[in-house]
């Protein structure tokens, strides 16, 4: 009857008991865990920045686009010399 090996998934860490595998993992590797999930938060935080970047532009050009309408508008706009309705 073979004993099963616990093996890590970071190193090439080996041992017959899955508590000695935890127990490394969290020794040896949980600093590097935290940065490494750390760093991908911080990757996704500034893609998500990037996106908002990007639709706050769009938002802005559209804004324009549609003050330049209102500006253009205005100047078609007609009144009536009796009551002033547009």
């Amino acid at each position: 009857m073979e004993k099963q090996e616990f093996c890590c998934a970071l190193c090439n860490y080996k041992t017959k008991r899955k508590f000695d595998l935890r127990r490394h993992q969290n020794g040896i590797h949980s600093k590097n865990a935290l940065n490494k999930t750390n760093e991908e938060n911080d990757i996704q935080n500034d893609e998500n920045n990037i996106q908002n970047d990007e639709n706050n532009i769009k938002n802005n050009l559209n804004d324009i686009k549609n003050e330049e309408n209102v500006i253009q508008n205005e100047e078609n706009v007609f009144y009536c010399y009796k009551c002033n309705k547009k």
